[in-house]
């Protein structure tokens, strides 16, 4: 039985702010109806509103606050495989108490006409591993055209996008507690004359820096816990 915390976060000038824990279970053999899930979470940790529903109890323990659910789990198919699964979303406003950062540094910049640079560099002690994904980048999008003609630090990945068809995503990993590396973008005149380019920073936090611990009464739970950072958004413009 697995249980991914995905914790989505907002920098700002003050912190790393918490806008919302989305918590979701899966099983590979039935889960009985009327488990409890649980989740210890800090007792600072204020709650703004539950989806789909609230929770059986709340309780505050020392410095923690048990959060639990009496679920009804659900029967899901992924590539034929019958899945149980069980998902809940806490939205929060909650700062934490240093910065999943310590370096961030993510910098677009013009160099040409019609050519832009990105350089990355980030720092992370907090997370296990992390990266930080360029795209996906259409070859042709709806009239503006992309070439990447530099590319550092960064392996890239077709897939097929729905209304894209293919494109490519850039994908940028970490090696131990850094990120490096840069993309050089060219565009070419069409229709269009901006667009943003799409960027996702993501990573897993380390077992000794968990914030969120989870339980499921009577199952042996793995748990892992995904941070998704809410970035500005990075536009590309045409020289007029």
């Amino acid at each position: 039985m697995k249980l991914v915390n995905t914790i989505n976060i907002l920098s700002s000038e003050r912190g790393d702010i918490v806008k919302s824990i989305s918590s979701y279970l899966t099983s590979e053999t039935p889960i009985p109806e009327n488990t409890l899930l649980m989740l210890k979470l800090p007792s600072s940790l204020e709650f703004k509103q539950f989806h789909p529903e609230p929770p059986t109890f709340i309780k505050n323990v020392g410095e923690e606050k048990i959060v639990g659910w009496k679920i009804t789990p659900y029967l899901r198919f992924v590539r034929n495989t019958p899945l149980f699964s069980y998902g809940i979303r806490i939205d929060t406003e909650y700062e934490l108490q240093r910065k999943i950062m310590e370096i961030k540094y993510i910098d677009l910049k013009s160099i040409g006409e019609n050519i832009f640079k990105l350089n990355i560099l980030l720092k992370s002690s907090i997370l296990r591993k992390f990266r930080l994904i360029v795209g996906p980048l259409p070859q042709n999008y709806f009239g503006l055209k992309y070439e990447i003609i530099e590319k550092k630090g960064c392996k890239e990945k077709l897939c097929n996008v729905k209304g894209l068809g293919f494109t490519r995503v850039y994908i940028f990993e970490s090696k131990g507690s850094f990120l490096e590396g840069s993309i050089k973008i060219k565009l070419e005149p069409g229709p269009r004359f901006f667009t943003i380019l799409p960027l996702f920073l993501q990573g897993i936090i380390s077992k000794k820096e968990n914030f969120i611990k989870a339980k499921v009464s009577g199952a042996k739970l793995l748990v892992l816990n995904r941070v998704n950072f809410d970035l500005p958004d990075y536009y590309l413009s045409l020289a007029k």
